[in-house]
């Protein structure tokens, strides 16, 4: 008898281990608390982190099972990066390969969230329930629900506009905490649909005017003119290390796999979504290939973060001058992931200063 492997959450987790489930045989069913896909997203755009492995991301998809038809643009030309005092231009000598993809969020056509469902849904064993919300999880096999924010405050919100503008494709990111305290703000355009946001990790309660101070910055400075009304979005996230590792499975932000320096998650979402599927395919321990391929890239984000927590003002500058002139672009975004001495060094403190971020899963049921 085949068996029936059951899935809360509609995801890029969720949808990543259940095409990966059906192709290999196994009948599967997706229970997704909202009536879509995407719902947590307004067509913002965001960064598929390219620097963590040798591989191109788009060639870990094909690995992964996964179809590229979905919307993107290379993060490798026309990057720039400001700070308080300085502007940085990138070209293609300066990075050897795209630091990330921009690709769109929702429901729409060629977002990845709804190229991951079109996939999903051409395996006749798939069945996903929508407006279904799982309160008994006592018999769900996956849970990858995204952040569980509940009685806490997250550890990151992000703030901003979206907008139609008659520009090239670009990517612009700012380190400056009088715009964006201990985190950035950024500029993504990708075929004239355009985003500026704030991601920070502290005072919340004026994030509206981070976000609006940077979207006037940018507007004046790039000289844009819309082409609609903007409107206004934001999501939060977060980060954790598990301390024990439950008997369920958990993926993606539920599970805490998320990039505590830049915010990064959904390369660790469809990871964690494939690593699951191959556990139960393959009769492996999840944790064990968490463990392998995940947990020392989140070990060295967390140590990255407690570093970077000591950047302000003019030493932002340093470090951009220091990443362009002195070791390169890709090699030192792959440093700051890599788990090498000085993050083994620094983790310990890290863990004891971000101790509220080491534990195990919300109990769900």
């Amino acid at each position: 008898m085949i068996k029936t492997i059951k899935i809360a959450g509609a995801g890029l987790s969720g949808l990543t281990a259940a095409i990966n489930l059906a192709k290999a045989g196994y009948n599967v069913e997706i229970f997704e608390a909202k009536d879509s896909v995407g719902k947590r997203f307004s067509l913002d755009l965001q960064g598929l982190e390219n620097w963590t492995d040798n591989i191109d991301i788009l060639e870990l998809f094909k690995t992964y099972n996964l179809k590229i038809n979905f919307d993107y643009s290379p993060a490798n030309n026309r990057l720039e990066i400001w700070t308080k005092n300085e502007k940085f231009h990138f070209n293609r000598k300066d990075i050897l390969k795209p630091l990330y993809y921009t690709v769109r969020r929702g429901q729409s056509e060629g977002t990845l969230d709804n190229s991951l469902l079109r996939q999903a849904l051409e395996y006749k064993n798939i069945k996903i329930y929508f407006n279904q919300p799982i309160i008994d999880f006592s018999d769900i096999d996956i849970i990858s629900t995204g952040p569980y924010i509940k009685d806490e405050s997250p550890d990151y919100i992000a703030l901003g506009y979206v907008f139609d503008a008659d520009i090239p494709d670009q990517n612009l990111l700012i380190l400056d905490d009088d715009i964006a305290p201990d985190g950035y703000g950024y500029f993504l355009s990708m075929k004239k649909h355009c985003v500026i946001a704030v991601c920070i990790t502290r005072d919340f309660v004026n994030g509206h005017k981070y976000r609006d101070s940077l979207y006037q910055k940018i507007i004046e400075n790039k000289k844009i003119i819309t082409l609609n009304q903007p409107q206004l979005f934001s999501g939060i996230g977060n980060f954790y290390l598990m301390n024990t590792y439950p008997n369920k499975i958990y993926c993606g932000e539920a599970g805490g796999f998320q990039d505590m320096v830049m915010g990064f998650g959904m390369k660790y979402a469809i990871q964690t979504g494939y690593y699951a599927a191959i556990s139960i395919i393959n009769n492996q321990n999840y944790y064990e290939l968490i463990k392998k391929y995940i947990r020392p890239k989140q070990e060295a984000s967390i140590a990255s973060r407690y570093l970077y927590k000591f950047f302000t003002g003019s030493s932002y500058t340093y470090l951009v001058k220091f990443m362009k002139k002195v070791i390169g672009t890709n090699k030192a975004l792959s440093f700051a992931y890599g788990n090498n001495l000085l993050h083994k060094a620094f983790l310990p403190i890290a863990k004891a200063y971000y101790k509220k971020n080491i534990r195990s899963p919300r109990s769900l049921f």
